[in-house]
């Protein structure tokens, strides 16, 4: 009976020393798993950041873009009508871009006027 008794002892002690030391490899795992999880919101934070800059780099883009076709428009030697009607697609690629953050819309605007740009005489000056 005496080494049943020891026996017990003994295996309840290695059992108590086990759980201990799961417990210690699950705090390890937990505490890892926060880390994890904490890593993981600082990159979304950075990509949401850089897709905010993105956005603006894209907007900053057009806008440039459509500033230099307008200065370029008023040198062109045509009817008002004309020109008037170009200024009319760069104003609306302006409102794509800067309301409703269409670039592609903006894009397109944009391109429907730089045919006419290109015929101009005064184009091969700001080339």
């Amino acid at each position: 009976m005496a080494n049943l008794n020891k026996f017990t002892v003994s295996g309840i002690l290695s059992a108590i020393a086990i759980s201990f030391g799961s417990l210690g490899t699950t705090a390890t795992l937990f505490d890892n798993v926060h880390q994890s999880e904490e890593e993981i919101k600082q990159l979304s934070n950075q990509l949401e950041l850089l897709d905010e800059q993105l956005e603006d780099l894209k907007h900053e883009n057009i806008i440039t873009r459509v500033h230099n076709a307008k200065e370029i428009l008023e040198f062109c030697d045509m009817s008002i009508d004309e020109k008037n009607n170009l200024l009319s697609f760069l104003s609306n690629s302006i409102k794509e871009a800067t309301l409703r953050q269409n670039y592609e819309l903006a894009e397109i605007n944009l391109k429907k006027v730089i045919p006419f740009l290109m015929e101009c005489e005064v184009y091969p000056k700001f080339k």
